[in-house]
């Protein structure tokens, strides 16, 4: 129906429209990313492999309960805030009364991510970063590079239900997708809840809640991403400030 043409996108004449060219990161490597980053920090204790249990509030701090998945063992760490930036399924929101069971979902999309060397051989289009699905119903699916090269993910949009991974006939979704049958490795099929929410309070006393934790939309735009970044850097500074004795409290549960 239509071909979006963005000259940004690995061309030389970038440069006469920003110099600054957009990348796609995906999580995979972003995390990474930001892992490496943070390993440097003094400031900052790494622990993989381990689950949130509980927490309890005390008058000068929060000490939170930590199970190592590997070991068994539970660690206690103690600390002056609580900062929940641990996903929309985190534990932390539901125990303060701000969890998003109730929120609408938007919808259920899945994930089918595969592996296909070239994938722009087997199709007309040409080589595209995303391309959306349109069928009768309407737009069924969108198909995305995740690393520019053999690694795919096609998203099926519009199950108004939960469909369990295990049901999802792989094969079938990837054929319509590309209006054939091509060679692929299936690596993974991922379900998830597409959701609008934002909770009413994001302080619990010492307790704080960010990211999905706090709110959630559609991740179209990278707005989960974007917000999430934004909300924790200005939670930051402002911890940071209540800490260095330059910031005061503001409104009735400021502890």
């Amino acid at each position: 129906l239509a071909r979006i043409d963005r000259p940004t996108h690995g061309r030389r004449g970038a440069l006469a429209i920003s110099p600054e060219r957009p990348h796609r990161c995906s999580q995979i490597w972003f995390d990474r990313i930001l892992a490496d980053r943070v390993a440097d920090l003094p400031s900052v204790g790494l622990r993989f492999g381990c689950r949130f249990e509980t927490f309890t509030e005390e008058p000068d701090g929060v000490v939170a309960i930590v199970n190592d998945r590997a070991t068994g063992a539970s660690h206690r760490v103690q600390a002056h805030y609580l900062v929940a930036c641990c996903g929309g399924r985190s534990a932390i929101p539901r125990l303060v009364g701000a969890g998003s069971d109730s929120a609408p979902a938007l919808g259920y999309p899945v994930n089918i991510f595969f592996r296909t060397p070239e994938l722009w051989n087997f199709h007309d289009k040409g080589r595209t970063s995303l391309n959306f699905l349109i069928g009768p119903e309407g737009l069924w699916g969108n198909l995305t590079a995740i690393d520019g090269r053999d690694l795919w993910r096609l998203t099926l949009q519009g199950t108004e239900r939960y469909l369990d991974p295990k049901d999802v006939d792989v094969d079938a979704m990837l054929n319509r997708a590309m209006g054939r049958d091509f060679p692929r490795e299936p690596i993974r099929v991922v379900g998830w809840t597409r959701r609008d929410f934002v909770a009413r309070r994001w302080r619990f006393g010492r307790v704080l809640i960010a990211g999905d934790c706090a709110h959630q939309n559609s991740p179209a735009g990278g707005f989960g991403m974007n917000t999430g970044m934004g909300g924790v850097a200005n939670l930051g500074w402002k911890l940071a400030a209540r800490r260095e004795g330059r910031g005061g409290p503001r409104g009735p549960d400021s502890p």
